[in-house]
């Protein structure tokens, strides 16, 4: 099909053409976003883009369901094989991750050694505190209080 003034290759043509297929992961070439994921524009409208990995996980596996994300199986944000990908929710693809937030929650223990449970565990502002350290801290600023 000849390439005119108003006329695009089919979003799919031009897709796998900014693919490069390595053994392991599908490497996308095109534009890439500041936060490290691809960008694929979907239509002319600069503002109808979508991600690459979603592009590809909607072609070729199925729809995402609503509140649902696309995680990378393989930790590389322009991965675009779908054997690598999963959907999953944000929670759980955050906490697949290695922000500092999926680190911490997968701590066991606090800084002292002290289990992260049920009982030992209480939860201020958000985050995970321990009980046994706090009272701990209580003891000490009483007997500095009290010199």
């Amino acid at each position: 099909m000849p390439i005119g003034i108003y006329s695009r290759p089919p979003a799919g043509e031009r897709f796998w053409a900014k693919v490069e297929k390595t053994e392991t992961c599908w490497l996308w070439t095109g534009a890439v976003s500041p936060n490290g994921y691809g960008k694929f524009g979907v239509t002319w409208t600069p503002r109808r883009q979508t991600s690459p990995h979603r592009f590809v996980w909607e072609s070729e596996v199925g729809s995402i369901p609503a509140g649902m994300t696309i995680d990378h199986l393989c930790r590389n944000k322009i991965c675009v094989n779908p054997s690598h990908l999963r959907v999953a929710s944000p929670r759980d693809n955050a906490l697949a991750g290695t922000s500092p937030f999926a680190l911490n929650s997968q701590k066991r223990q606090c800084l002292r050694g002290h289990p992260f449970d049920l009982l030992n565990t209480y939860y201020q502002s958000g985050t995970r505190q321990c009980r046994q350290c706090k009272r701990l801290r209580g003891r000490l600023h009483r007997e500095r209080k009290e010199e």
